[in-house]
């Protein structure tokens, strides 16, 4: 997406928000705006703001130049001397309410040559014949046409706007370096520091500090320069039952609070180590309503600091708390996520987490021990190369299935080869991942090592059919016995005892052959011989 649409899409979901700040900074700055009825002022409002929207979709400014150019060209046949100043202040206000959500420099770059060219739209049909023949503009009194007296205030004006745009559009830039640098950050002390120093540096402020709030009050998190070190290594802290402090009046009340001469403001708190503050602006950081820190700036001239450090600092606090925001969230997932690895690390089953095609993305300790492999090396492969390729070519079959259907897949034995060659059974259950939308984006699969378990149901199936076959073999014993008894003769006995042999061991033949131990001869004299 290129950075102009990127910017034209995060306004166009934003429309509401920033028509209610335009509205309300024309309201704050002009009491006949603030008279208008509020529909039409939210309607012209939200106009303005669809049309940047569309003119950085485009890319081309024709959009807006016909916006101006309509409502100039209806004006003027409705002169008024008030009229271009009007106009020109819609100019100056979208640059108040857009400028602190530039997204990126390309943006911003394009969003101010807008708005100059609509500026110079505005003073080219101002000083259009239309008005300039204007009976009614001549003030005879003084021998000076106000068509005359116009232009040479426009003059002026489009100086001093020229100049405006110049220091809003190094304003711009800076904010743009600044949000760079929020988002290429990670630690949040860092942000605090990147931040601080940048803008002393690129601003030229007499000091620059971050405040959080905490249960013990405003803590400072960094401060500029060898002051600010000094500063929070000794833990600067403002409680927020001070009276005297700017800060803590921001926080209380939600609002920027400027001061352009501190010696004419009773509520202002004094530092010994900042001597030389003359100004003072301090600034919430909020997240919505919740004030969750201060960027508190100030200047060593009286006047200093105004209106544009202002609208710039409220830009800049609403990024930093996006960026602590996102930060406190990302430490939050990564501390999550730490934890839920750990309680993954700490059972026994192997956990197997997949992407597509069945490249691997995570596994837990089990499997990691079990393959003698790190996440690391385990990344992006399909499979160990040790393991029987038969194995492997059934594992991919299985996560497809699981990955197309979304179905969770039961496989109760598996075989898979351990890091030195040993194979075992797992029972394994492969489950779907699936994103917000509910697209299947990944698959886990949990194994049970079941080969002990295996071999003990063998064994004990062997056991148990060795207890069978002598339960069967004794049967057939006791079976023989029983008939044998009912004999009433030897040679009754063999017939029954062969008859039953053949039956029970499902001969066709048996034979029973009986034999005499031979006892040796005893003769008189008590020795025995042989017969």
């Amino acid at each position: 997406m290129s950075a102009l649409k990127e910017f034209a899409n995060f306004i166009s979901l934003n429309v509401a928000n920033l028509a209610a700040t335009y509205d309300r900074l024309r309201a704050e700055n002009s009491e006949s705006y603030a008279v208008l009825p509020t529909d039409k002022r939210m309607a012209r409002a939200r106009r303005l703001i669809k049309t940047v929207a569309e003119v950085c979709q485009s890319g081309t400014a024709d959009l807006l130049y016909h916006l101006f150019d309509d409502r100039t060209s209806s004006l003027a046949n409705q002169p008024s001397k008030n009229q271009p100043s009007f106009l020109l202040a819609e100019v100056e206000c979208l640059g108040q309410t857009l400028t602190p959500v530039v997204t990126n420099l390309e943006a911003g770059k394009f969003l101010w040559q807008i708005l100059s060219e609509a500026r110079a739209t505005i003073f080219r049909l101002a000083e259009s014949p239309v008005l300039a023949n204007e009976p009614e503009l001549t003030v005879t009194a003084q021998g000076i046409s106000v068509g005359q007296q116009f232009q040479e205030d426009a003059t002026t004006e489009h100086n001093l706007l020229r100049t405006l745009l110049e220091r809003r559009a190094y304003h711009m830039q800076i904010s743009s370096e600044i949000a760079q640098q929020l988002s290429s950050t990670l630690s949040l002390a860092d942000l605090y520091q990147r931040v601080v120093n940048l803008m002393q540096e690129r601003l030229g402020y007499y000091h620059v500090q971050i405040y959080t709030l905490a249960e013990e009050g405003m803590v400072l998190q960094e401060g500029a320069g060898e002051i600010g070190r000094q500063l929070k290594e000794a833990g600067h802290t403002i409680a927020l039952n001070t009276e005297k402090s700017l800060v803590v009046r921001a926080v209380w009340s939600g609002e920027s609070v400027l001061v352009t001469d501190v010696s004419q403001e009773p509520t202002w708190l004094p530092n010994s180590l900042l001597p030389a503050t003359q100004a003072e602006l301090a600034v919430p950081i909020s997240l919505g309503a919740e004030v969750i820190g201060v960027l508190d700036v100030q200047s060593d001239r009286v006047g200093g600091l105004g209106r544009e450090d202002q609208l710039l600092l409220e830009g800049l606090a609403r990024q930093i708390a996006i960026a602590i925001d996102n930060r406190r969230a990302y430490l939050a997932e990564k501390e999550a996520r730490r934890q839920y690895q750990q309680i993954l690390d700490g059972i026994v089953d192997m956990v197997l987490v997949k992407g597509p095609k069945s490249r691997i993305i995570w596994a837990n300790k089990a499997f990691r021990d079990y393959y003698n492999m790190t996440n690391e090396q385990l990344q992006e492969l399909i499979d160990a190369p040790f393991n029987e390729p038969d194995y492997t070519q059934q594992y991919v079959k299985d996560d497809e299935y699981v990955f197309t259907t979304g179905e969770t897949l039961d496989i109760p034995q598996e075989p898979v080869t351990r890091f030195d060659g040993e194979v075992r059974l797992f029972h394994t259950v492969k489950s779907a991942l699936r994103d917000a939308e509910g697209k299947v984006v990944m698959t886990v699969g949990v194994s049970r090592d079941i080969t002990g378990q295996r071999q003990i149901e063998a064994e004990r199936e062997r056991l148990l059919a060795e207890t069978e076959r002598r339960a069967r073999r004794e049967q057939t014993i006791r079976t023989i016995t029983e008939r044998m008894r009912s004999a009433n003769n030897l040679e009754q006995l063999v017939k029954i005892t062969a008859r039953e042999l053949g039956q029970q061991l499902s001969a066709g033949h048996a034979i029973v052959e009986l034999g005499f131990e031979k006892k040796p001869a005893i003769d008189p004299s008590g020795y025995a011989r042989d017969n």
